[in-house]
């Protein structure tokens, strides 16, 4: 469609064809109650069965707008086919709230729903168990399947013959909509890939976002902290929302109503997040970085510093790589001069 539509212009267009549509059916029946009887085949729709809440949940969803807009038509054009929406595929960073618009989907079309995980459909008998799921249901199921790049080969071979032709060790199964959510999408087999028609790649929110989503959650909270907030959450509404309920739970032990500048300081020292949002993990990959003085690959950094190959590469990394404090190249990671003079400057203050 080129450029998307934007929200209001797409709503409005989708307005006027649906006043069209019942003037027609009110022009066709008119006639034909002139002439014969009206046939119960005649393919006009009085309205669009359209939810009610479609553009109220997509709304209360906080940014993302690309993703909503496309999500939206996907949602009305499949309702308008009655058939399932086609597979799609969330990716992006941990916390930016790929399983929350899964869950809207399902919720706007009044479809059942049921999670897993990679790891857990890849045990023995959980594939059985979901086509059992998508059978027993008489409306078309949502299957949401979470970190679906760990999903172990041999499963995701199965999978390929459920997701592209409904079939299940050649019996086929009733049609469904498959949400799968990843981390890592270039950890996922292309075949497997291949089988989702849409895949959006949600992007870190912008400060007003997440100032925005922070003040949905409590109308009160003073403009200082919700802007203190959002530059420490880079870009992540997990993060930010963590780091309130941080805040309000020390006001809470204060004896205060309210979520005050003070509190959340006291928060942000307590959880050890610094003025760009990092946490003790993340400078101990710059200092790592710095004092080896040249590329250092991804299995000796989790070496080096005990943790899993996914939190580096899922948590630690993107926040680094946003800030522009590292860069990735061919022999591993390396620091950069704005990332020397960040960590070189927080070691002057503490020897301060």
């Amino acid at each position: 469609m080129g450029a998307l539509i934007y929200h209001k212009q797409l709503r409005a267009t989708r307005n006027l064809m649906a006043k069209f549509e019942r003037e027609s059916l009110s022009n066709a029946r008119y006639i034909n109650r002139l002439s014969f009887s009206f046939k119960q085949e005649f393919n006009f729709r009085t309205v669009w069965e359209i939810p009610d809440n479609l553009e109220k949940e997509l709304d209360a969803f906080v940014g993302q707008t690309p993703v909503k807009e496309a999500l939206e038509i996907a949602i009305i054009s499949a309702i308008k086919r009655r058939k399932p929406i086609d597979h799609i595929m969330f990716a992006g960073s941990p916390g930016l709230g790929k399983s929350t618009l899964a869950r809207k989907v399902a919720s706007v079309m009044n479809l059942p729903f049921y999670s897993y995980t990679g790891q857990s459909i890849s045990k023995a008998g959980e594939l059985s168990n979901l086509v059992k799921f998508i059978q027993t249901n008489s409306l078309f199921a949502i299957i949401f399947i979470d970190e679906i790049h760990s999903i172990k080969r041999g499963v995701s071979e199965e999978l390929y013959e459920i997701l592209q032709d409904f079939s299940f060790h050649g019996n086929a199964i009733k049609p469904f909509t498959c949400i799968a959510a990843t981390t890592s999408p270039g950890s996922i087999l292309k075949p497997l890939r291949d089988r989702f028609s849409y895949v959006f790649r949600l992007k870190p929110y912008s400060n007003d976002e997440i100032k925005q989503i922070l003040t949905r959650v409590d109308r009160t909270l003073p403009k200082k902290v919700a802007e203190l907030i959002a530059a420490r959450s880079n870009g992540i509404p997990r993060v930010a929302l963590s780091l309130y309920r941080g805040a309000s739970n020390i006001a809470t032990y204060c004896d205060e109503t309210r979520v005050a500048e003070k509190h959340c300081l006291y928060a942000l020292k307590l959880g050890g997040v610094d003025e760009l949002g990092l946490k003790e993990e993340h400078i101990q990959v710059l200092r790592l970085l710095r004092d080896a003085g040249n590329p250092v690959g991804r299995s000796t950094i989790c070496a080096a510093l005990d943790i899993d190959d996914s939190e580096l590469v899922q948590i630690i990394e993107p926040i680094l790589l946003s800030n522009g404090l590292i860069v990735r190249v061919p022999r591993g990671r390396e620091i950069t001069n704005k990332g020397l003079s960040y960590i070189n400057s927080k070691e002057d203050l503490s020897h301060g």
